[in-house]
C-alpha cells in the first residue's frame, strides 16, 4: 500500500495509538495500521477503526458518566431500545409507571431498569395463615 501524502510504501506495524471521545481520551495498545515510515502517515483497517471508535464511545459511556435519576419518554425509549408509542402503550397498560411533570412524563431510571432485572421468588414452606387454612378447609368440605 502507498502513503497517499508522500508515496511511500507503507508497512504494517504493530503500535498503539491515542483515542477520545468527548472529554476522555484512552490509549490503545496493540493496534496494528499500515504506517509510512517518512511522513508517520497511518491507515487503519475498517474494523480497526470500528473497534477504536466503539472502545472510546463505551468509555466516555460508561458508570464513570453521571446518568440522570428521571428519565422522559425518549430517553426511556433509548434505553429500552423501542419506539416511543410502545412505551406510551407500557405507560397506559401499568407495565412502567411514571409522573407527569409539566405536559412531559418522567420515569424513575431504577424503576425502568428493575424492568428486566432477574425476578426469582423462592418458594417458602409453612407460609399458610390460620385464616388461609380454615378457608380451604370450608371449601374442602372438612
Amino acid at each position: 500500500m502507498k502513503c497517499i501524502y508522500c508515496g511511500s510504501e507503507m508497512e504494517k506495524i504493530k503500535t498503539s495509538v491515542s483515542a477520545s471521545w468527548g472529554k476522555y481520551k484512552i490509549e490503545i495498545e496493540g493496534v496494528e495500521p499500515y504506517v509510512c515510515i517518512p511522513c508517520n502517515h497511518k491507515v487503519y483497517d475498517p474494523e480497526e477503526a470500528k473497534m477504536i471508535q466503539e472502545i472510546a464511545r463505551g468509555y466516555a459511556d460508561s458508570e464513570l458518566v453521571e446518568k440522570p435519576v428521571f428519565l422522559n419518554v425518549e430517553e426511556v425509549s433509548d434505553l429500552l431500545k423501542v419506539s416511543q408509542q410502545t412505551i406510551y402503550n407500557m405507560l397506559k397498560d401499568g407495565r412502567l409507571s411514571a409522573s407527569k411533570v409539566g405536559r412531559e412524563w418522567r420515569f424513575n431510571r431504577n424503576a425502568v431498569e428493575r424492568l428486566f432485572a432477574p425476578q426469582a421468588v423462592a418458594a417458602r414452606g409453612n407460609t399458610i395463615s390460620n385464616s388461609d387454612l380454615d378457608i380451604i378447609s370450608s371449601l374442602l368440605g372438612e
